[in-house]
């Protein structure tokens, strides 16, 4: 079947250790990205939030009772997965079967406050950077051990097969081999659909690793706001960086010392009601007062002066 291999090349990422919903966007952003930056244009984008273990049992319940009344709709393989495992019902292609997952439970209509506050976050993120995507409740996935946030990239170039990406949020399974409680997200890309979609687009644009610029969130009640220059700066072609891990303001500024990054944007509550924030140079300690309004175009200047070797103006 075309875009289906026995044997395959794929590209992963993971982010572990943070439960926060804007790693979540920021790994869906990231894949969006890397497939725009290879020349992909026509993509869509699914999401979903597969619970936790608090709501899910119930779900799968409804779930199963729901199979059960409609079983003899249902083809011989998923009446086998009835018993065993009602989600899979989701991935069969069957025509009378999707016809009557089209109409089952929603696993969205039945996330607990903690889940559902969650995607809504995660949602809220997305949205603030314009990224179009479709709510799908079905998108379980095909792995077991996904808990919240669940995403799928797909190309209309590519048929049946179309999925060139996806991924979601594990936080149990670490625990699940015995290990302690380590909340992940990760994503994979199938190489092989890339390479055919890129081809079928017909573009490829090289890619060089930057370290530009890095924010650092002096209160966590600026975490949005900081989160939104964040993608401000990199639509404007500033390799940026943000903490998700709680690292103290310290924390942060010897994170992007020893990353590299060349400025450090200090944003707090202060900045934030001044307008005006502080960029430092980390290879010459210099110092910059900038208003925040401004912070997008200076910076991007600063970068592309940089970057055809002249100096750098001190402003104030």
């Amino acid at each position: 079947q075309a875009g289906r291999y026995r044997q395959f090349f794929q590209l992963g990422v993971e982010a572990i250790g943070s439960d926060d919903p804007a790693i979540d966007a920021e790994s869906i952003l990231l894949m969006i990205d890397y497939f725009r930056s290879v020349g992909l244009k026509e993509l869509t984008l699914y999401i979903n939030s597969m619970g936790c273990e608090n709501d899910r049992p119930k779900y799968v319940e409804l779930l199963k009772q729901y199979a059960i009344a409609h079983e003899q709709e249902l083809c011989k393989d998923c009446r086998k997965r009835v018993e065993l495992n009602p989600l899979r019902l989701f991935d069969c292609k069957e025509e009378s079967c999707r016809r009557v997952m089209e109409h089952a439970p929603k696993i969205t209509d039945y996330l607990d406050e903690d889940c559902k506050n969650h995607f809504n976050a995660v949602r809220r993120y997305l949205d603030m950077q314009g990224v179009q995507y479709i709510i799908k409740p079905e998108l379980v996935r095909g792995l077991d051990y996904y808990t919240k946030t669940t995403f799928e990239v797909v190309s209309p170039l590519l048929g049946a097969q179309n999925a060139i990406g996806g991924g979601g949020r594990y936080n149990k399974l670490v625990e699940e081999f015995g290990g302690p409680p380590t909340p992940g997200i990760g994503f994979a890309i199938g190489l092989e659909r890339l390479t055919i979609a890129v081809e079928k687009e017909g573009a490829f644009v090289a890619m060089e690793e930057k370290t530009d610029a890095f924010i650092a969130v002096a209160d966590k009640a600026v975490k949005e706001p900081a989160v939104n220059l964040l993608y401000a700066l990199r639509g404007a072609g500033i390799a940026t960086d943000i903490d998700y891990t709680g690292r103290s303001l310290k924390g942060q500024l010897k994170y992007a010392n020893k990353k590299g990054f060349r400025y450090t944007i200090f944003l707090g509550p202060q900045e934030l009601e001044t307008g005006i924030v502080q960029v430092k140079d980390m290879k010459t300690s210099e110092q910059y007062a900038i208003k925040l309004n401004e912070l997008v175009d200076w910076l991007s200047n600063i970068v592309k002066s940089q970057t055809m070797g002249s100096g750098v103006t001190k402003q104030s």
